[in-house]
């Protein structure tokens, strides 16, 4: 049985009106909101989900959960941040990175952070004085990330054709497929790229413009790529390249943990906001001693500080287990690498 291992991100935006209202008829403690369903699609098949908000959690606090609302077959890594928004505040509060399997998904009812933000700081500052007094509907949004890694099973049996057993790969096909398949087929493709490394990859213009502004001005602008049916990209190697394709075909990525430090330029080139958030969370998930100044180095030329905040509290969780000098001497090396850099 082979294994083929299939990542999928997805960002949810989950609008709350008239929560004022909700607090001021439902204020008791454990009154909850629950969130319409939605549906996360890997490998052909769909996973249900709901949230689960209690704005009067107990110990004054705010709490909010990630449920799995159908038993799904699937199995599967989740990796999710939960946080919430509003327009009052410039910056987005975010929770810590939570990892669950599907096994373990089956047995709760949900999981998440019992104290997302406590109810002083969520009027104070999320809600403004004027909006809570007059009672006006507030309004806030509940933010997810999730990280789904799924491995899809090639299973291997017996069918009887022509009159003998012919061993062969079993694998299911829908629909979703069809984009991977015009990704893996160069038939009716239209458009060459070619890379630093002298190879070129062949797609369809219209799926690159329809997904990404940058494509889209290339092929559509009067630029020479546009009347050439060709573009040189002299800053990108084919594996790289091939890769933030099937994301614009797929929305999937392979091998992400060992792209990620090279894909999440390509995908701030490209104004592909889910693929960066996609490489962010690897290079989240795999920080360690050994690559915590090349994560650096990635946010200072990116401009993400912001982005990466739970990376850089990462870093320093490190920097506390190393001794002086050896702290001292990756610090001095970062800042020669920094210096380095021209942007």
């Amino acid at each position: 049985m082979a294994d083929q291992e299939t990542v999928v991100f997805k960002r949810i935006n989950w609008s709350l009106p008239n929560v004022t209202k909700h607090l001021i008829e439902n204020g008791k403690v454990g009154s909850a909101i629950t969130s319409n369903e939605f549906n996360i699609d890997i490998n052909g098949k769909s996973t249900f989900w709901y949230f689960l908000l209690y704005l009067n959690g107990e110990d004054n606090s705010t709490n909010l959960f990630l449920c799995l609302s159908k038993p799904s077959e699937m199995i599967f890594d989740i990796k999710f941040k939960l946080g919430i928004s509003s327009s009052h505040v410039e910056k987005d509060l975010m929770g810590p990175l939570l990892t669950m399997t599907s096994e373990e998904m089956k047995n709760i009812s949900g999981y998440g952070l019992d104290k997302l933000i406590a109810h002083k700081v969520l009027f104070e500052k999320y809600f403004s004085p004027f909006d809570y007094e007059k009672e006006i509907n507030a309004r806030i949004a509940i933010v997810c990330e999730i990280s789904l890694v799924c491995k899809k099973q090639l299973e291997h049996g017996k069918r009887l054709e022509n009159g003998g057993n012919i061993e062969q790969d079993i694998e299911s096909n829908d629909i979703n497929n069809c984009y991977e398949k015009m990704f893996e087929n160069k038939l009716f493709t239209d458009f060459e790229i070619k890379c630093n490394d002298e190879k070129s990859l062949y797609v369809h213009r219209v799926i690159l413009a329809a997904k990404s502004p940058v494509f889209m001005a290339m092929m559509t602008n009067d630029m020479e790529e546009a009347a050439e049916n060709c573009v040189t990209l002299h800053d990108v190697d084919s594996v790289t390249m091939k890769e933030l394709l099937r994301y614009i075909y797929c929305e999937t990525v392979e091998s992400i943990d060992a792209l990620a430090p090279k894909l999440i330029y390509e995908a701030e080139k490209y104004h592909l906001d889910n693929l960066k958030l996609m490489c962010k969370n690897s290079l989240i998930s795999n920080l360690s001693i050994d690559n915590v100044l090349d994560n650096l180095i990635i946010a200072s030329r990116l401009s993400c500080v912001k982005d990466l905040k739970f990376q850089f509290s990462s870093s320093l969780e490190l920097s506390e287990k190393l001794p002086p000098d050896v702290c001292n001497k990756y610090c001095h090396e970062l800042m020669q690498r920094l210096n380095t850099i021209h942007i």
